[in-house]
């Protein structure tokens, strides 16, 4: 009924055959379809609903592939097409050719989109590591991100050195383990309201007479490494450095967070701020004076929060007890150097409400009642020896 040869129409077609038969259409190939099979090829046809099998020919073997077709009429139809088996394994070789070309470009693929997404994900490894200094604001650790070749994260990068930058002198200026505990704590902290407090003021003796003798630069690193001596003492028993004045730090215990050993770690602080000093002068060149100090310690109520006008506020505390804390380091000029040991550079004065906080815990020596300049009331002043 339909084949290339039939294309010009086929003269031997009557009412008696309507259709030439295989062997008169002039195709030796197709007229050999119905011999007979050296394989069915049941497994690479199972489930297609197409047959097939496979014929010798003179030469080579053709391959037949056909399908019946039960919609057209009370004679099923067969329809189908024929190949040379040869023909198959050229097409099964192109086929093998285009999968391994396309597996190959794939593979390559694979690898482009890994080395770009690396590419990617390398610097934003780097600003998540970052990020997690500064939510630590641990800024000394974070470091300047290098440039990218995208737009976007060289924007990132560029923005986050900028930010760091700022960030380090903002370190520079207020207290890490304060901001720390803010943060922690949350905006309630801010808020002013009178907490329970140690306060520790420290001066240093004779620093006139000793600045006198420097250079302004060599008073400069001088101040700021006795600075950080005491800073490194403060804060590693809890406290907070409040302010440098001149010479003297203010540092306090119980805010921001509640703290119920407030005086027990303020003195802790103190009698380590001595053995660090003490160690220094052992250190000191010859014929250098050594440092003496000066140290005051009270507790008692004070106004905690953030104090100052708007745009410029610092987390401080005010009140009697910081008061009685400085006069109490004052007060250490009138200690008589014969009532301290020979070797004591440091002399620490404490309140009797300090003393009462510490439960019989240090060793006290008694300097009596005094009236400190400022004050009506008399305060029972102690020397704080050691911690037994």
């Amino acid at each position: 009924m339909a084949h290339p040869s039939l294309a010009g129409g086929f003269r031997g077609v009557s009412e008696e055959a309507p259709l030439p038969s295989l062997t008169e259409i002039n195709d030796v190939i197709l007229a050999s379809i119905w011999r007979e099979s050296i394989d069915d090829m049941p497994e690479l046809l199972a489930g297609s609903g197409i047959e097939g099998h496979v014929v010798r020919g003179r030469d080579e073997d053709y391959i037949y592939l056909f399908k019946t077709l039960d919609q057209f009429g009370e004679t099923p139809w067969i329809i189908g097409t024929y190949f040379r088996e040869s023909e198959l394994s050229n097409y099964l070789g192109d086929l093998v050719f285009s999968g391994v070309v396309g597996l190959a470009i794939l593979i390559l693929g694979c690898f482009g989109c890994l080395f770009l997404a690396r590419a990617i994900a390398r610097p934003i490894a780097r600003v998540e590591e970052a990020a997690g200094s500064i939510r630590r604001l641990d800024v000394g650790q974070a470091q300047p991100l290098r440039g990218s070749i995208f737009r976007e994260l060289d924007n990132v990068a560029q923005a986050w050195n900028a930010m760091l930058a700022g960030l380090r002198w903002f370190e520079t200026y207020v207290p890490r383990t304060l901001v720390l505990r803010l943060m922690q704590l949350g905006e309630d902290a801010l808020r002013s309201e009178q907490r329970q407090v140690t306060v520790l003021f420290t001066d240093i003796a004779g620093f006139t007479g000793l600045s006198a003798k420097q250079t302004p630069v060599e008073l400069a690193g001088f101040l700021n490494d006795h600075f950080t001596r005491l800073g490194e003492v403060i804060e590693a028993e809890g406290g907070t450095i409040d302010k440098y004045i001149g010479d003297s730090v203010m540092a306090f215990w119980g805010a921001p967070a509640d703290e119920p050993e407030h005086a027990l770690r303020a003195c802790r602080a103190a009698l380590e701020i001595a053995e660090r000093v003490g160690a220094d002068n052992r250190k000191r060149a010859e014929g250098e004076p050594p440092v003496r100090l000066r140290i005051g310690i009270h507790s008692g109520p004070a106004i905690v929060g953030n104090i100052g006008a708007p745009g410029r506020v610092n987390y401080t505390l005010i009140g009697d007890t910081v008061n009685v804390a400085q006069r109490l380091e004052v007060l250490g000029k009138e200690v008589p150097r014969d009532q301290l040991p020979a070797d004591s550079a440091v002399t620490i004065l404490i309140s009797a409400d300090t003393a009462a906080e510490l439960g019989g815990r240090f060793r006290l020596a008694s300097l009596g009642v005094r009236t400190l300049r400022g004050r009506d009331a008399p305060v029972e002043v102690f020397r704080l020896l050691e911690e037994p």
